[in-house]
């Protein structure tokens, strides 16, 4: 994430994250003085409409999934709503998705979203 930061992230940017969501990562794009907008999470993961929302409204430039065993909550992304967060971040040219374990990865349909793979 760090290293991500320092790539994309200048003061006063907009990065999208998970409510809950791992504590460190926004330690880290605090530092960067990134801001920080939660977006809704059920039992199923991140809210699809709430992030579409989130992004017309705020234009972040970064969009922080954890979509396998998330932390803190331990959720997995059904294959079904990762492929409607990855089509919300496509929506916006400028929101860029990172995830410890990429999104499109599984969005292939091989595995099931059980483990990770690459197509």
């Amino acid at each position: 994430m760090n290293l991500l930061c320092q790539l994309f992230i200048d003061p006063g940017d907009v990065i999208l994250v998970e409510s809950p969501t791992f504590v460190h990562c926004v330690e880290i794009f605090e530092m960067f003085q990134a801001r920080c907008v939660s977006v809704e999470m059920d039992e199923d993961g991140m809210v699809p409409e709430d992030l579409e929302d989130k992004i017309r409204k705020h234009s972040p430039k970064m969009v922080y999934v954890i979509p396998t065993f998330q932390n803190p909550t331990g959720r997995t992304l059904s294959l079904e709503r990762r492929k409607k967060i990855a089509g919300a971040g496509g929506a916006m040219p400028s929101a860029r998705m990172a995830t410890p374990a990429a999104l499109l990865a599984h969005a292939c349909g091989c595995c099931g979203a059980k483990r990770i793979c690459q197509p």
